[in-house]
């Protein structure tokens, strides 16, 4: 254990993640093996997003069941020698709850009686009005389908349960960019695999990428395809990596899961979903509601009770 660096004048309530009460909670179910933190860990105190193999993942590109992560055996995953940490690291099995009541932090304050909102971007939360996700954009866009060539091998995430957990796809020679959120196709590949997640490697290149199915697939000639969204024109708020967007045709689901020429105003993005959309209005949001409210007060930074309850 590190030494101390740190004395508060007042003892903290508790931590983010922590039950803030000994009133019922619920999990989320999943199959045997499951759940367990993707390749790059999660994040306690914070929403996580599993996939239909149960693995748990945060931030751009994330999707399917959500569910809260409670502040559970995190001393079974600190880091030899190093501070203490709210990281559950890879391949750990965890707990997402679906109901109760939880010690959440709020980075802008949070009020009582405010519906708790899960950030696309690392399942942060953040407090708002119901039915208005915050930091949405607005503007005239449109989506082209985008692919493109590489030559990669997979092999299953853990070899032991090839049936519940997901695979590693190592890249080797990239012809362009590969987009988070990719579908991968090719002579041995399983229909359906996707791109989840970059473990290591340069930003869409030479590197290690978390896909969905687990399978031995030897060094092959891969494509990748995913959509590329373009911001036009008549922009209001901004866009970010982790936002889901809307408008016209657009397949639900369709995230943005990085940056072209665009910073969050103008210019382009990378999209999950291939498919084409014409130009028109296009909206995005940050972050999705979820089942939880405020039950006290918290300025920006602090503490708040959560609960599943309406009764707040």
């Amino acid at each position: 254990m590190a030494f101390q660096q740190a004395i508060n004048y007042q003892p903290a309530p508790a931590i983010e993640g922590d039950f803030c009460s000994a009133n019922p909670r619920a999990s989320l179910l999943a199959g045997a093996g499951a759940l367990i933190s993707g390749p790059l860990g999660v994040i306690a105190g914070r929403f996580g997003w599993a996939n239909n193999y149960g693995v748990v993942t945060q931030g751009a590109g994330a999707s399917g069941r959500i569910g809260f992560i409670h502040r559970d055996n995190l001393s079974l995953n600190t880091i030899w020698l190093g501070r203490s940490t709210m990281l559950v690291l890879p391949n750990v099995e965890i707990t997402l709850h679906q109901s109760g009541d939880f010690w959440m932090r709020f980075a802008g304050g949070a009020s009582p009686g405010q519906k708790v909102f899960a950030n696309y971007a690392d399942g942060s939360v953040v407090a708002g009005v119901s039915g208005s996700p915050p930091a949405a954009g607005a503007a005239t866009g449109s989506i082209a389908p985008a692919s493109i060539g590489f030559t990669g091998s997979i092999t299953p995430a853990n070899p032991f349960n090839t049936e519940e957990q997901g695979g590693v796809l190592q890249v080797t020679a990239p012809s362009g960019y590969i987009a988070v959120g990719s579908t991968i196709t090719g002579a041995g590949v399983i229909a359906g695999n996707q791109i989840l997640s970059q473990v290591s490697g340069a930003p869409g290149g030479v590197g290690l990428y978390e896909v969905s199915i687990a399978q031995n697939l030897a060094s092959e000639a891969l494509t990748a395809t995913y959509g590329i969204l373009t911001v036009a024109s008549g922009l209001s708020g901004s866009y970010a990596v982790g936002d889901q967007l809307a408008g016209g045709t657009t397949a639900a689901g369709t995230a943005i899961t990085g940056l072209g020429t665009g910073a969050g105003g103008l210019g382009t993005y990378y999209v999950n979903n291939t498919q084409t959309v014409v130009s028109g209005p296009m909206t995005s949001s940050g972050a999705q509601e979820t089942a939880w409210y405020v039950a006290s007060y918290a300025a920006a930074g602090e503490l708040a009770k959560t609960t599943t309850s309406r009764q707040v």
